[in-house]
């Protein structure tokens, strides 16, 4: 018979497995967005102070690349969390 003890073992198992399956749909999302040339960020960058708020979306779309390159080069994810435990 299961213990409780167990049950959340095998509970946070899944917990970590969906966490997991999460980051990684995540991540091959971000790889579909292509980066962009600083003379395209200007232009992103004027629109956004004129309010455009789909320039702002591809600006940021366009840069989530580079922070996931940057986490995994740096290895600053670890440090980032460990303040939440």
């Amino acid at each position: 018979m299961a213990t409780r003890e167990g049950a959340r073992k095998i509970k946070g198992e899944r917990k970590s497995t969906v966490q997991n399956n999460t980051v990684n749909n995540m991540l091959r999302q971000i790889k579909n967005f292509k980066l962009i040339d600083k003379d395209k960020e200007k232009e992103l960058a004027k629109k956004i102070q004129e309010g455009d708020e789909e320039a702002l979306h591809e600006l940021i779309n366009a840069n989530l690349g580079l922070v996931v390159a940057f986490i995994k080069e740096g290895n600053i994810i670890q440090p980032v969390f460990q303040w939440r435990t």
